[in-house]
């Protein structure tokens, strides 16, 4: 049975209901809106799991609410190796997190590598109390012990209590954008062989000179091969970024939507979205719209302004 909590203004917050995705796993809890999930203790049955639902609707007022989108589509790949995790702390509600991977591949191990890189790093955002790029590290140490025939690049979010900012950090090419003022901000840089080339073109040549025009043929290429993951990472490699507050929209994607969907067409589809639910979903395919034969992820989030 599907519970809704709402605001004064009669807005939807929370919507929460019960699932047992297989007959052999307890009942899981989980929120629509927000991303929230909690599995009932085993053996719990659906009365613990009807419970926790009820916990989540009793969330402090004060807590912040961020409400999330994903989609993910799969392209011409045999195997959708993206994988996208929400973590909300009901707990304390100081934390929440958001990680997006792309497994490197088109084989279930590299799936697997997504999934477990991801779901370890919102973990630890949350239950250790990480920052996101030692979240990364975390995903990295656990990749080794579950996943070591797979890797993965990834980025990783939080939003924690007191409004700061979001935090962000990043291996490989996912992306992390914000919409402000109307404009879509990439505040992460590719970890790709293509990105390192131009960086070093700029250092080598003024504007007024012309770099060998054999870059321009080679840049496509090297713009797929990725200069770090979860796998490799170290805490130098970790690309990291914040932004001033967490009153924006906040977009992660694969580079199966941003290789594909050009900047002002992507701008287009964050701003001018009726539902975060709705606009991941119309970012995800636009990736497959505009030619890509990648895996298509997009996570998009907004804060909840409780009145």
């Amino acid at each position: 049975m599907l519970h809704v909590l709402r605001d004064t203004t009669g807005r939807a917050l929370h919507k929460v209901a019960t699932v047992q995705p297989r007959p052999d796993e307890p009942p899981r809890a989980l929120c629509g809106l927000c991303g929230w999930s909690e599995t009932a203790d085993p053996p719990g049955d659906h009365t613990e799991a009807r419970s926790l639902a009820r916990e989540h609707l009793h969330r402090p007022a004060e807590w912040p609410v961020f409400h999330r989108g994903r989609a993910s589509l799969t392209g011409g790949r045999r195997v959708n190796a993206d994988h996208s995790a929400v973590l909300v702390d009901d707990a304390c509600g100081e934390v929440t997190a958001w990680a997006v991977a792309d497994g490197i591949g088109d084989t279930p191990e590299a799936a697997h590598a997504a999934r477990v890189a991801a779901s370890t790093a919102v973990r630890a955002l949350y239950g250790s109390r990480l920052a996101p790029a030692d979240a990364i590290l975390a995903a990295r140490d656990e990749l080794t012990r579950r996943a070591p025939d797979g890797d993965a690049v990834m980025i990783v979010a939080a939003a924690r209590a007191g409004g700061d900012g979001y935090e962000l950090a990043w291996v490989g090419d996912c992306r992390g954008y914000e919409l402000r003022d109307g404009h879509l901000i990439q505040l992460t840089t590719d970890h790709t062989v293509a990105e390192e080339t131009r960086a070093w073109l700029r250092e080598a040549y003024s504007q007024h000179e012309e770099p060998p025009g054999w870059y321009a043929h080679h840049l496509p290429r090297w713009e797929h091969i990725v200069t770090t993951t979860v796998a490799t990472a170290t805490t130098a490699d970790i690309g990291r970024a914040t932004t001033g507050d967490q009153t924006t929209r906040l977009l992660l994607t694969t580079d199966g939507v941003h290789k594909q969907v050009p900047h002002d067409t992507l701008a287009t589809l964050v701003s001018t979205a009726s539902s975060v639910r709705a606009g991941a979903h119309r970012i995800a395919r636009a990736g497959i719209e505009h030619g890509g034969q990648d895996n298509a992820t997009a996570l998009l989030v907004d804060p909840v302004v409780v009145p």
